[in-house]
Formats: structure tokens, sequence, C-alpha cells
């Protein structure tokens, strides 16, 4: 065999060899193209609920209303004004 023929069998050796490592490359890419669409959404999702909370700092920092409800509906909060009824469940026997 001339020079020709074991220069052109190792570039041919070596184009198959990049391609099995460009193969298992490729694998790789599209595993980490999943995860990197799963933690886009949980980022999407982060972002949501800080916003929402964002929101509600505001609200009780400056609503007195909305400071008021959530008293009321969290803590009991009664005003002197207020009429507190207290239903008591019947015992039973």
């Amino acid at each position: 065999m001339n020079w020709r023929t074991w220069i052109t069998l190792c570039l041919f050796g070596l184009a198959c060899l990049s391609l099995y490592y460009l193969a298992g490359q490729w694998k790789d890419f599209r595993a980490l193209e999943g995860k990197l669409s799963t933690v886009k959404a949980l980022n999407a999702q982060e972002e949501k609920e800080n916003g929402e909370l964002k929101e509600e700092i505001r609200l009780l920092r400056d609503d007195l209303a909305y400071i008021e409800e959530v008293a009321r509906k969290d803590l009991g909060m009664v005003r002197k004004d207020d009429r507190v009824y207290r239903f008591v469940p019947p015992e039973s026997k």
C-alpha cells in the first residue's frame, strides 16, 4: 500500500471517531436542553410567586383596609364597637 492509502485510512478513522464523539455530545446536548426547559418553567413559576409576594408586601405597608382584613381573618381582631357572637356546639349525650 502506498502512502496515499494510509493517509486516506487514517483520515477516515479520524472522521469515524469524531462522528462517534459528536453523537455522544448530541445526546448530552438534548438532555441538557430538556433540563433547561424544566428549570425555565420553575423559574417562571418562582417569578410569578415573587410578584404576588411583592404585591402583598406593598399592600401590607400601604393599605390600611388590607391590613385590617388580614388581621380580622388571620388573627381574629375585633374592634371595640363590634359585636362578637360565639356559637357553642351542643353537647352530645
